[in-house]
Protein backbone atom coordinates (compact mmCIF):
# COMPACT_ATOMS: atom_id res chain seq x y z
CA UNK A 1 0.00 0.00 0.00
CA UNK A 2 1.40 3.32 -1.27
CA UNK A 3 0.51 6.65 0.86
CA UNK A 4 0.64 9.89 -1.40
CA UNK A 5 2.75 12.20 1.01
CA UNK A 6 2.79 14.81 -1.62
CA UNK A 7 1.06 18.12 -1.53
CA UNK A 8 -1.42 16.86 -4.53
CA UNK A 9 -4.67 18.14 -2.24
CA UNK A 10 -7.08 19.33 -4.95
CA UNK A 11 -9.72 20.78 -2.15
CA UNK A 12 -7.24 22.76 -0.68
CA UNK A 13 -6.05 24.57 -3.73
CA UNK A 14 -9.52 25.59 -4.07
CA UNK A 15 -9.95 27.02 -0.84
CA UNK A 16 -11.08 30.52 -1.29
CA UNK A 17 -9.10 32.92 0.84
CA UNK A 18 -10.30 34.86 4.17
CA UNK A 19 -11.80 37.85 3.54
CA UNK A 20 -13.82 39.99 6.03
CA UNK A 21 -17.05 39.52 4.28
CA UNK A 22 -17.95 36.42 1.84
CA UNK A 23 -19.66 37.03 -1.50
CA UNK A 24 -22.81 36.54 0.24
CA UNK A 25 -22.93 39.26 2.65
CA UNK A 26 -21.58 36.96 5.32
CA UNK A 27 -18.77 37.76 7.62
CA UNK A 28 -16.71 34.26 7.68
CA UNK A 29 -16.83 32.26 10.28
CA UNK A 30 -13.25 33.05 12.08
CA UNK A 31 -14.34 37.12 12.30
CA UNK A 32 -17.76 35.77 14.04
CA UNK A 33 -15.37 33.58 15.98
CA UNK A 34 -12.82 36.32 16.58
CA UNK A 35 -15.57 38.80 17.92
CA UNK A 36 -17.10 35.80 20.21
CA UNK A 37 -13.86 35.49 21.96
CA UNK A 38 -13.15 39.09 22.80
CA UNK A 39 -12.27 39.57 26.52
CA UNK A 40 -15.58 40.24 27.93
CA UNK A 41 -13.57 42.48 30.66
CA UNK A 42 -12.22 44.86 28.16
CA UNK A 43 -16.07 45.27 26.70
CA UNK A 44 -17.45 45.97 30.40
CA UNK A 45 -14.31 47.54 32.26
CA UNK A 46 -14.83 51.10 30.15
CA UNK A 47 -18.41 50.88 31.31
CA UNK A 48 -19.75 51.84 34.82
CA UNK A 49 -22.23 49.42 35.18
CA UNK A 50 -25.84 50.95 36.11
CA UNK A 51 -27.41 47.57 37.94
CA UNK A 52 -30.69 49.29 38.02
CA UNK A 53 -30.90 49.72 34.35
CA UNK A 54 -29.11 46.97 32.25
CA UNK A 55 -30.41 44.32 29.92
CA UNK A 56 -29.53 40.78 31.10
CA UNK A 57 -26.11 40.18 28.32
CA UNK A 58 -25.08 43.24 29.99
CA UNK A 59 -25.00 41.44 33.54
CA UNK A 60 -23.80 38.76 32.02
CA UNK A 61 -21.23 40.27 30.40
CA UNK A 62 -20.21 42.23 33.63
CA UNK A 63 -20.19 38.65 35.91
CA UNK A 64 -18.09 37.10 32.95
CA UNK A 65 -15.42 40.02 33.04
CA UNK A 66 -14.97 40.49 36.61
CA UNK A 67 -14.64 36.19 37.23
CA UNK A 68 -12.29 36.10 34.11
CA UNK A 69 -10.72 39.28 35.93
CA UNK A 70 -9.71 37.39 39.49
CA UNK A 71 -12.25 40.22 41.01
CA UNK A 72 -15.84 37.48 41.64
CA UNK A 73 -15.87 33.83 42.44
CA UNK A 74 -17.27 31.52 41.04
CA UNK A 75 -19.56 30.54 44.05
CA UNK A 76 -19.85 34.58 44.34
CA UNK A 77 -21.44 34.55 41.12
CA UNK A 78 -24.49 32.36 41.53
CA UNK A 79 -27.25 34.72 42.16
CA UNK A 80 -25.92 36.88 39.30
CA UNK A 81 -25.90 34.30 36.90
CA UNK A 82 -29.80 33.13 38.10
CA UNK A 83 -30.46 37.13 37.41
CA UNK A 84 -29.19 37.04 33.85
CA UNK A 85 -31.54 33.95 32.73
CA UNK A 86 -35.39 34.65 32.31
CA UNK A 87 -37.37 31.35 32.21
CA UNK A 88 -41.14 32.01 31.60
CA UNK A 89 -43.33 30.11 33.92
CA UNK A 90 -44.62 28.16 30.61
CA UNK A 91 -41.84 27.26 29.45
CA UNK A 92 -41.34 23.52 30.63
CA UNK A 93 -38.44 21.43 30.61
CA UNK A 94 -36.89 21.46 26.40
CA UNK A 95 -37.51 25.47 26.62
CA UNK A 96 -34.34 26.92 24.89
CA UNK A 97 -32.60 29.26 27.52
CA UNK A 98 -31.10 32.50 25.93
CA UNK A 99 -29.85 35.68 27.44
CA UNK A 100 -31.94 38.93 26.30
CA UNK A 101 -29.56 42.00 25.46
CA UNK A 102 -33.09 44.35 24.89
CA UNK A 103 -34.78 44.04 27.76
CA UNK A 104 -33.83 46.37 30.76
CA UNK A 105 -34.17 45.05 34.38
CA UNK A 106 -33.19 46.57 37.53
CA UNK A 107 -31.14 44.32 39.17
CA UNK A 108 -31.56 45.75 42.61
CA UNK A 109 -34.80 45.89 42.89
CA UNK A 110 -34.65 42.14 41.17
CA UNK A 111 -32.08 41.16 44.18
CA UNK A 112 -34.51 42.87 46.80
CA UNK A 113 -37.33 41.13 45.73
CA UNK A 114 -35.20 38.11 45.80
CA UNK A 115 -34.13 38.34 49.39
CA UNK A 116 -38.15 39.37 50.69
CA UNK A 117 -39.04 36.27 49.06
CA UNK A 118 -36.20 33.99 50.29
CA UNK A 119 -36.84 35.12 53.90
CA UNK A 120 -40.81 34.80 53.34
CA UNK A 121 -39.92 30.82 52.25
CA UNK A 122 -37.31 30.81 54.83
CA UNK A 123 -34.95 29.77 52.51
CA UNK A 124 -31.65 30.81 53.98
CA UNK A 125 -28.68 29.54 51.18
CA UNK A 126 -30.74 31.47 47.97
CA UNK A 127 -30.85 34.46 50.50
CA UNK A 128 -27.33 34.57 51.51
CA UNK A 129 -26.69 34.31 48.01
CA UNK A 130 -28.75 37.42 47.02
CA UNK A 131 -27.36 39.46 49.97
CA UNK A 132 -23.75 38.58 48.77
CA UNK A 133 -24.90 39.84 45.54
CA UNK A 134 -26.79 42.94 47.19
CA UNK A 135 -22.53 43.53 48.85
CA UNK A 136 -20.97 43.33 44.87
CA UNK A 137 -23.14 45.77 43.90
CA UNK A 138 -23.18 48.42 46.43
CA UNK A 139 -19.37 48.24 46.38
CA UNK A 140 -18.84 48.38 42.97
CA UNK A 141 -17.11 51.51 41.35
CA UNK A 142 -19.41 53.85 39.89
CA UNK A 143 -22.30 51.93 40.87
CA UNK A 144 -25.25 54.13 41.83
CA UNK A 145 -26.87 52.04 44.06
CA UNK A 146 -27.31 53.56 47.42
CA UNK A 147 -24.65 52.97 49.85
CA UNK A 148 -26.53 53.45 53.04
CA UNK A 149 -29.44 50.68 51.72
Amino acid sequence: MKINQGGDFPAAARRPQSSAVASNGAAPFSTILTAANADPAEKVENKEPDFTRMTRKEMFDWMNGKIIGGEMSLDDSSAFLGMTIRIPVAAGFNAPLAIDDREQVDFVQLAQDGIAGALSRHDDMTRKMLETAMQVIRHEPGSRVDQRA
